[in-house]
């Protein structure tokens, strides 16, 4: 190799050096690669206290309660004393849990007022001078005590304040029945005044029943006195602390027993063949309630072949007035009957009332249904 060669060869390795060195110092530029995104299924949480519990639900107000048309807003009744009165024509009707009592007697007369002698009512002509009729109770007292003790010493205690209450002569009466109860009765006279006082077992002692008349009228005014004493029924008081409600039943009715599914109350006399059924149901609209009824609930009473139902009358239940519903059925024994439906509102849910007997007692039926549905309370 010449000189020229090597001095090549030098400054080329020289030049192979410097760039080895310079390439070796030199930074790396900052650059950002892109990470491929791809798409993973989400791993499955571990459970926990919380992972699968469902989100409460929000419990929207329940909605006011809805009168009929023209209705004003039902007040909750006192419970007590509880009383129920209405005027049909000459012919007036009473009840009250008080003493357990309903009855009726002629429009024209004025009551019920307070006894002074014990618990009870009176009702007299306007006058308060020409006739009447006394319902007394009087407490942990026996029949037969209280008929032979009756106008002793010549007072009639019962009516003593509400009338001039002497008789100069007393006798024994025949007995007389007073809501299929048949009790003794006896008959005081004075110049002036006629009483006669009949005497049964009530539920919480002995009832007197005493009417009387100025003498001179005593006998035309005995229709008037019939009709008012064939009115008088006697109850028992029903009250369930674990539904809220007080009711009252006929004295000789069985207690109250549960519906068949347990969601009610049932009333039933004692051939089973007339009664009176009341279910709680949730909060809504009566009038739909009462539009989707369906017969098929009476099944759950023992009745068979209900017709279907068409409008009955308006109702007093809880101080308002309600639809009804009523149509034809077989009570228990077979015999042809009636049913009638109402659906009515209670503070926080329906009051579902069912009543049913046979055609036969249809009249006297539509008196003891009128007077449970009146006296009903809520006493929540």
């Amino acid at each position: 190799m010449n000189r020229r060669d090597k001095t090549i060869a030098i400054l080329f390795g020289l030049l192979i050096l410097s760039l080895f060195l310079l390439g070796g110092c030199r930074t790396t530029p900052d650059v950002s690669i892109p990470t491929l995104q791809v798409d993973q299924p989400s791993p499955t949480p571990e459970p926990s206290a919380t992972a699968d519990r469902r989100p409460t639900p929000t419990v929207a107000e329940s909605p006011a309660e809805t009168p009929l048309p023209g209705d004003s807003p039902v007040e909750v009744p006192t419970v007590e004393p509880r009383q129920a009165m209405e005027n049909e024509g000459d012919w007036s009707t009473f009840a009250t849990t008080r003493i357990l009592l309903s009855g009726g007697h002629p429009g024209d007369m004025i009551g019920q007022g307070q006894l002074p002698a014990t618990d009870g009512y009176f009702v007299t002509d306007a006058s308060m001078s020409e006739y009447g009729m006394v319902f007394a109770l009087w407490p942990a007292a026996d029949v037969a005590q209280k008929a032979a003790g009756w106008a002793e010493n010549g007072t009639v205690a019962a009516v003593q304040g509400v009338m001039p209450a002497t008789v100069d002569v007393v006798a024994e009466g025949d007995p007389v029945t007073i809501s299929r109860l048949e009790g003794p009765t006896r008959v005081g006279r004075s110049d002036a005044m006629t009483y006669r006082a009949a005497f049964v077992p009530h539920p919480q002692g002995v009832l007197e029943v005493t009417w009387f008349a100025q003498t001179d009228r005593w006998e035309s005014l005995q229709s008037t006195f019939d009709r008012m004493v064939s009115s008088v029924e006697i109850w028992r008081k029903l009250a369930d602390a674990r539904h809220g409600v007080q009711l009252v039943y006929p004295h000789d009715w069985p207690e109250p027993t549960v519906t068949l599914y347990g969601d009610g109350i049932w009333f039933r006399s004692s051939d089973a063949a007339m009664g009176l059924a009341l279910w709680f149901r949730e909060s809504g609209n009566p009038v739909e309630a009462l539009a989707s009824w369906s017969p098929e609930r009476l099944t759950d009473l023992g009745l068979s072949n209900p017709g279907e139902p068409t409008a009955g009358e308006r109702l007093s239940v809880l101080g308002g007035e309600w639809d009804s519903k009523t149509g034809s059925c077989e009570v228990v024994g077979g015999a042809g009957g009636a049913y009638t439906v109402t659906i009515v509102p209670n503070r926080d849910r329906l009051l579902e009332i069912v009543t049913y007997a046979p055609k036969g007692r249809s009249t006297w039926a539509e008196t003891i249904f009128d007077t449970m549905r009146q006296l009903l309370a809520d006493i929540r």
